[in-house]
């Protein structure tokens, strides 16, 4: 995905695809350094955490969603 052409922050979709690890149901937080992150709230059996090595959906959690819900799904 290219930064830029990113698109409007209002034209982004807010709900997240589920964990690509056990289907569980996706969060987003910002961690202790300010990044954003996708966690899946099964902690008991996955606990997934996921950063982006961008700095627009590092430091942007309008955009975090444009990068999770890209990947290809199995």
């Amino acid at each position: 995905m290219s930064h830029k052409l990113m698109p409007r922050r209002d034209s982004i979709p807010k709900e997240l695809k589920p964990c690509p690890f056990c289907g569980g149901k996706a969060s987003m937080t910002v961690g202790i350094t300010g990044i954003t992150a996708i966690v899946c709230t099964n902690y008991t059996s996955c606990g997934a955490y996921v950063t982006f090595d961008n700095p627009v959906a590092n430091r942007n959690m309008d955009y975090a969603p444009l990068y999770w819900n890209a990947r290809k799904d199995s």
